[in-house]
């Protein structure tokens, strides 16, 4: 088991070696030296632009959801989604009943209409 010895200093994020973690730092930089050959889209590493080839431009999804029809291109995106379906929503809105698997969807729906005036 390889130990991820190399910590981001802006970050969560940890690395098995030095190079991982430079290309890593390449993303809290803002450089982004890979274009997308069909849309003016920039990533700072490789990886991240040809994920994006296969979902946005040739509709790669391989990963698909159990619970519904939902498919998604990484299997980090597929485990995201997997929570909403989950009974208990740790993302609780404080105005409202409203609940959410996803930290990101609690911050969407705080700043919809619904709410509009009435953040504290």
């Amino acid at each position: 088991m390889d130990i991820k010895r190399h910590k981001c200093l802006h970050c969560s994020g940890s690395f098995t070696d030095k190079t991982a973690l430079h290309t890593h730092l390449m993303v809290h930089a803002g450089v982004k030296e890979y274009s997308c050959s069909k849309c003016s889209k920039t990533f700072a590493q490789k990886t991240n632009l040809n994920i994006h080839m296969k979902s946005v431009h040739l509709k790669i999804k391989p990963h698909n959801c159990g619970f519904c029809k939902a498919t998604f291109s990484t299997l980090a995106e597929l485990k995201l989604h997997s929570g909403t379906h989950e009974k208990h929503k740790k993302y609780k809105c404080r105005m409202c009943p409203a609940s959410f698997a996803q930290k990101g969807n609690l911050l969407t729906h705080i700043n919809s209409a619904k709410h509009a005036g009435k953040r504290s």
